[in-house]
């Protein structure tokens, strides 16, 4: 076309042309192709049927991970004697009878036994080189379930952002030295303080800088921030809480806010330890731990035991039937033996005198020393008085062993029961007069005297008391020591804890009346970076929160019962209440950790790879972790490309 003025007859003729009606047509069904897709495309036709084959082996594998997820959870050991052969029903069957194939291989035959279509479709069709239950296969699987929780832990502490590491050291099987790591912090989304298992490291040295350098790594492997660090537990061993070159001092001269914690418990135990070497206590405890190992040690002598207990007459009266041992480092379980011990002294008499006749030499030989000892006043009296001083600390020991226990609570209830020993200590007379009614009603059922021991001038290896009465003499010398030696020791261990921020505490309602604002503001000062607004406006936030709780009865009585009632107008005050819930209490978490450890790593796992022991250890402990099996499967596809498709790589 050259001449414009006969275009729209030319485009008309033109637009009847075969060739335009051609190319009309191609171009419309370009741009429906473009925009909708040709469902008959061959391109589209093999996209389609990719998609499909992913699906599917997706289906088959999901019935493996889920029997993996399972043995985890439960802590069962996957493989067996032998992990070899097909796993088609007609041949697993009667190796599995036999007992020849590990649980894993076993619950996939049971599986398939039910019903479960996909997984035998999968080994029916398989090649033996794609079954996807290799060794390699379920330590990949194992690790991705490690890695999703691990991930949900690590995204919970950074909306968190701040947070605090406890740490603990322990001996495997394998006489691999295991560190654990655990964050503390809160939740804030369900408003509940958290101690959240991250992983076991193999430690080659255990110096206070390479445990630091170990610290470092870990966490910033997962994303986590030293910068947001604000705690440091551990217990108080010289490589962790050394002054100059334990690992609390190295981090803390370089992140000056990550405050150090000596365990609470720890605390506790040392206490209890060291008021524990006054003499008549500590040949008491020793006798208790001896007589302990000797019924332990045979089923006679315990069957010999539980007899008399059930053939007395009072028998409705005893609740306990066994003795139980005296643990060397957790005094939870020595208070609850001693108790059971003082519960259970008279039948424990009565069963060593019947086997001072026993045909056995030892056994009776053993029971004449045993009876003898534990039938001496000094021993009953040193027994009363530690049951009574113990019944106090019994239950602080467990409470100090909760996750969601703050240093204000835990400090409170220290101080609740030193108050109480201090004010059975100031009516001495009184309650000792309590424990001699006791030990003298014992005295007369076993038919022994309460009388002083032989007194001499020169006498060094043995209290060696002036006094008119055993009355006297033993309280003078059993059990005025042990209150003064215990009180002490708590005075000391405890009331010097986190002086710096311990003001903080007075922003719990029940503490406002505790401190005035002067105090409050000079602790806050510490973590004035870490404040949303200017720390000059904490002042009006503070008097507008004694005003809030001024006329309330039910007020909060722990810093994260005090965060749920902080609305948008105290951010100030929430973020202080949220780190000082954030420093720790104790260590237990750590070395509840080490259970798992010792259930995961037996004698007969003791060559478990460490990556296959943290996936196995991450999946047990945090069991409450919502995971579902298609996050692990993804996260499994995602590590390499694999025989069986289960991506499309392309894209």
């Amino acid at each position: 076309m050259t001449k414009y003025k006969n275009a729209m007859a030319d485009l008309n003729e033109h637009s009847k042309t075969n060739y335009h009606m051609i190319s009309s047509e191609r171009a419309k069904d370009f741009l429906k192709n473009y925009e909708n897709g040709d469902q008959t495309a061959v391109n589209v036709l093999l996209s389609n049927q990719k998609r499909e084959i992913i699906e599917h082996n997706r289906k088959r594998l999901i019935p493996i991970i889920k029997t993996i997820l399972f043995c985890a959870r439960n802590n069962l050991p996957l493989r067996g004697h032998r992990e070899s052969g097909s796993l088609k029903i007609d041949n697993v069957r009667e190796d599995c009878l036999s007992g020849n194939q590990g649980i894993f291989r076993a619950l996939l035959s049971f599986r398939m036994e039910s019903g479960d279509k996909d997984l035998k479709s999968h080994f029916d069709i398989s090649a033996k080189n794609c079954t996807m239950i290799s060794s390699t296969i379920q330590n990949e699987i194992i690790e991705s379930m490690g890695s999703v929780i691990k991930q949900k832990i690590v995204d919970r502490v950074k909306l968190s952002k701040y947070f605090s590491i406890l740490c603990d050291e322990t001996t495997d099987i394998s006489t691999n030295e295991q560190m654990t790591i655990c964050v503390r912090y809160v939740d804030l989304k369900n408003c509940v303080i958290r101690e959240d298992f991250l992983c076991f490291v193999k430690m080659v040295s255990t110096t206070g800088s390479e445990i630091t350098k170990t610290l470092k790594y870990e966490l910033e492997k997962v994303g986590l921030s030293f910068d947001n660090l604000r705690g440091q537990g551990y217990d108080g061993g010289s490589n962790m809480s050394g002054k100059y070159n334990g690992v609390q001092a190295l981090i803390l001269n370089e992140y000056p806010l990550a405050f150090y914690t000596h365990c609470f418990s720890h605390s506790l135990n040392l206490c209890l330890s060291k008021a524990c070497e006054v003499s008549a206590i500590k040949n008491m405890n020793g006798i208790i731990g001896t007589i302990c190992t000797f019924f332990s040690s045979s089923s006679k002598r315990t069957e010999k035991l539980k007899y008399i207990i059930e053939t007395t007459l009072d028998v409705n009266t005893v609740k306990k039937k066994k003795l139980k041992q005296l643990c060397q480092t957790r005094w939870v379980e020595r208070h609850d033996a001693i108790l059971t011990f003082k519960e259970l002294y008279i039948y424990i008499v009565s069963t060593l005198e019947d086997l001072e006749h026993d045909i056995n030499t030892e056994t009776s030989t053993k029971a004449t020393l045993y009876g003898s000892a534990i039938t001496k006043p000094d021993f009953i009296i040193a027994l009363e008085v530690s049951a009574k001083c113990f019944s106090y600390t019994f239950n602080l020991s467990k409470l100090l062993q909760g996750k969601q226990q703050d240093v204000c609570n835990a400090l409170a209830n220290v101080t609740q029961v030193k108050n109480a020993l201090q004010s059975i200590r100031n009516d001495a007379d009184n309650s000792f007069k309590e424990i001699m009614e006791t030990v003298s009603k014992l005295a007369y059922i076993v038919n022994i005297d309460i009388k002083m021991p032989r007194i001499c001038n020169r006498q060094t290896k043995r209290v060696n008391v002036c006094s008119n009465s055993p009355e006297e003499y033993f309280k003078v010398s059993i059990y005025i020591p042990f209150l003064d030696s215990l009180i002490s020791q708590l005075h000391s261990r405890f009331d010097e804890r986190l002086k710096q921020v311990l003001p903080l505490q007075g922003l719990i309602p029940c503490n406002l009346h505790l401190y005035n604002d002067d105090l409050i503001l000079s602790a806050a000062s510490t973590y004035e970076n870490d404040l949303p607004h200017a720390i000059f406006s904490l002042s009006a936030e503070l008097h507008m929160w004694r005003n809030q709780w001024k006329d309330t009865e039910n007020v909060p009585q722990t810093a994260i019962e005090a965060i749920q009632h902080c609305q948008d107008l105290f951010p100030n005050i929430k973020t202080l209440l949220q780190l000082f819930s954030t420093l720790p209490v104790t260590s237990a978490t750590p070395e509840r950790t080490f259970s798992t450890l010792k259930r995961i790593k037996t004698y007969l796992r003791s060559t478990i790879s460490q990556e296959r022991l943290n996936g196995l250890a991450l999946t047990n402990i945090n069991k409450e972790e919502n995971v579902t099996v298609e996050e692990i499967a993804q996260d499994f596809i995602k590590i390499s490309a694999r025989r069986m498709q289960l991506q499309d790589w392309s894209k």
